[in-house]
């Protein structure tokens, strides 16, 4: 098939959903298809496709289509613009599918009933659809109520249960539309991995402990510096922004055992992991992160992390915060689950994996294992696509 994949970020950016992005259309056109990706390009933006692709470590398998970028403002001109663009694109390439990762309310949906082409829509929340934005409250559901009767939405994609249950909850009109969970993935290591181009701050013989992701509030970061401070004679390791936050995290009085090494690209983050001896993902039950339209919201009860999975893939002993969405992918054969308000639990656990790293290696087998049976890329793109033509 021919798929148009819509995206409204600027590539490259900060923002994760990007490596989401990439890492799906490689898939997806590895699978066969032919794959276009919206790229957004700003004007001050000198990154050819080429380095693209390497930054992200992906292959150069899909198309990035460059498009004006589009400045998000509280007025329906940035929208009005996009749904040109997208109704150029779709009679430029006549795809046979168009795929968007909904993140612009209203914008979706008015695409599928404009262009009249199949469309798939993914959801990484539902909150956006329930208020916020110029449209609010009553409103706003009653026009998800109404594109949601669109013919031509051939499919929609949940990345967790939670968010899907949540979702029909509020919109149960949904249930009349063809639906399928699939939670995030990873790509295998390449091997070899790029080499390290910083030097690394870990003590020789130390625990070297790492956490790869944002420092938004809620993605763990308080519990780090806590987990720290109870075990100096192990290192800690950050990777992630963004740098204002960085900058604002370095000016505090952290320990001198934790190291924040800043944003590393996207291809980097594995070189980064596998220099780590055990990984941790201490997300709280309030998780912020910041959207497209600059603002927050929290998505602790429906995201599905990218950093699980590719903490899965690196082949490391991992702790993990024990909310529902995370125990939709772990369980203890494959992981360590703490509460994550209770930092004597995960300082615990740390000293427990440095006392017996044998048990904690074949936890790290067996999820990297589970990753290449159910979680990777390709996988993810066969499971959506199944059964659509």
């Amino acid at each position: 098939m021919r798929i148009l994949y819509l995206n409204y970020n600027p590539i490259p950016c900060e923002q994760a959903n990007i490596v989401h992005k990439m890492k799906m259309c490689e898939a997806l056109a590895q699978e066969g298809h032919e794959v276009y990706l919206m790229r957004p390009v700003p004007p001050d933006s000198v990154m050819d496709h080429e380095e693209i692709f390497r930054l992200y470590g992906v292959k150069p398998v899909f198309t990035l289509v460059d498009v004006p970028y589009v400045i998000f403002s509280e007025t329906y001109l940035p929208r009005t613009i996009l749904l040109k663009q997208v109704m150029s694109l779709v009679k430029r390439f006549s795809p046979d599918l168009v795929y968007d990762r909904v993140s612009w309310f209203g914008l979706s949906a008015l695409s599928s009933v404009v262009t009249k082409v199949p469309m798939i829509l993914e959801f990484h929340s539902y909150r956006n659809f329930m208020d916020g934005g110029p449209l609010k409250g009553s409103i706003k559901r009653w026009w998800t109520r109404i594109w949601l009767h669109s013919p031509h939405i051939r499919r929609l994609v949940f990345i967790t249960r939670q968010l899907a249950d949540h979702f029909m909850s509020h919109f149960p009109e949904a249930s009349a539309i063809d639906s399928v969970i699939a939670q995030d993935g990873a790509s295998l290591p390449p091997d070899p991995l790029p080499p390290m181009k910083r030097p690394w701050p870990g003590r020789k013989g130390a625990l070297q402990v790492g956490y790869a992701g944002s420092l938004y509030p809620g993605k763990g970061m308080e519990n780090i510096v806590l987990m720290a401070e109870n075990l100096p004679q192990m290192d800690f390791h950050v990777a992630g922004g963004p740098q204002d936050l960085v900058e604002e995290w370095r000016s505090r009085n952290i320990p001198k055992n934790l190291h924040l090494h800043g944003m590393y690209p996207p291809a980097m983050v594995p070189s980064f992991l596998d220099m780590c001896d055990v990984l941790v993902a201490p997300y709280s039950r309030r998780v912020t992160v910041r959207g497209l339209q600059g603002g927050k919201s929290d998505i602790a009860d429906v995201m599905s992390p990218l950093k699980i999975f590719e903490y899965m893939a690196a082949r490391k002993p991992l702790v993990a915060s024990a909310l529902p969405v995370i125990e939709e992918v772990l369980n203890s054969d494959m992981a360590y689950l703490a509460d994550p308000e209770d930092t004597r639990q995960w300082v615990n656990l740390l000293e427990h994996i440095e006392q017996n790293r044998e048990e904690a290696f074949q936890k790290a087998k067996k999820a990297r294992a589970v990753l290449e049976q159910r979680y990777t890329w390709r996988q993810r793109a066969r499971l959506i696509l199944s059964g659509i033509q």
